[in-house]
């Protein structure tokens, strides 16, 4: 019965506290690696030349755009990855190089009329699940009778996300740091990723529900708990993790090492815990 109280004191503290943080929400999957939800580094040379259409003008938007079908956009991606799309200028050329979009150019030039205009130009791009489409907005829409010239771009997909689940049962208890731990097996971090590459870990609470969010790590916690055989103590709870060529490492240190025990003095393990990790390549 004890136990139970002093786990409800716990978890409530916990969950007020995060309350007042108003961290934003974001829902995950658990399992030690979801196979959905893993997304691998993907690199797109586009031209508008070389789309199915070419430029089109949409005369309700009063835009061109340009359609290109990605079938490597998945719904996981969509979901899970992440993107960036560049222009390229040169493309071929010594001294070529890339604008990441959306970007403005401030243009003057003789369109349609005898006189030269100034304006705006604007590109920018949506992506959906299995397309990228480029738009082209001149201000004042001010247009020529000709298409626009044709461009080259890059649309880079490159996330890999794993959601990791840590089971109460699995926690370790290191004597010598008077910590939890838990190591997890990532082979996705070569030495590639592990030089060159970047990375962030979130804890995920109330998984599966509509109240589910995330916490970004190291995150620490003030804590009030009645430990056995022990009056009312305040500590911190502190997660944090590291990371080597091939693995992450999940660390829970008490503050003053001050740990819940059972009846017999042995500590209690700390719940079971969601994280997702993902890597930028």
């Amino acid at each position: 019965m004890r136990r139970k109280i002093l786990f409800f004191m716990k978890k409530q503290v916990i969950i007020a506290l995060f309350a007042l943080a108003s961290i934003g929400l974001t829902s995950c999957i658990t399992g030690t690696t979801v196979e959905e939800c893993k997304c691998k580094k993907e690199t797109f040379d586009l031209s508008t030349r070389n789309s199915e259409k070419g430029w089109e003008f949409d005369p309700i938007a009063r835009q061109y755009f340009c359609h290109f079908d990605v079938s490597a956009i998945s719904a996981s991606i969509y979901n899970f990855g992440n993107w960036n799309m560049s222009r390229e200028f040169g493309k071929g050329f010594p001294g070529a190089y890339q604008v990441q979009l959306p970007m403005s150019q401030f243009k003057a030039d003789t369109l349609t009329e005898p006189t030269v205009v100034y304006y705006t130009q604007y590109i920018d791009y949506r992506v959906g699940v299995g397309y990228v489409d480029i738009q082209l907005t001149n201000s004042d829409y001010l247009y020529s009778k000709e298409n626009p010239e044709t461009m080259y771009f890059r649309l880079q997909a490159n996330t890999t996300v794993l959601d990791l689940t840590l089971a109460q049962a699995d926690w370790k208890f290191d004597e010598n740091t008077n910590q939890f731990y838990y190591h997890f097996e990532v082979p996705e971090i070569t030495s590639s990723i592990y030089n060159a590459g970047q990375w962030s870990i979130c804890r995920e609470y109330n998984k599966g529900t509509v109240d589910a969010y995330q916490v970004a790590l190291p995150t620490s916690c003030f804590m009030t708990d009645t430990l056995y055989n022990n009056p009312v103590v305040n500590y911190t709870e502190h997660i944090d993790y590291r990371v080597g060529i091939g693995y992450v490492e999940i660390q829970l240190t008490n503050s003053d090492h001050v740990y819940l025990q059972d009846l017999s003095g042995k500590y209690i393990k700390p719940d079971d815990m969601d994280f997702r990790f993902q890597i930028v390549h």
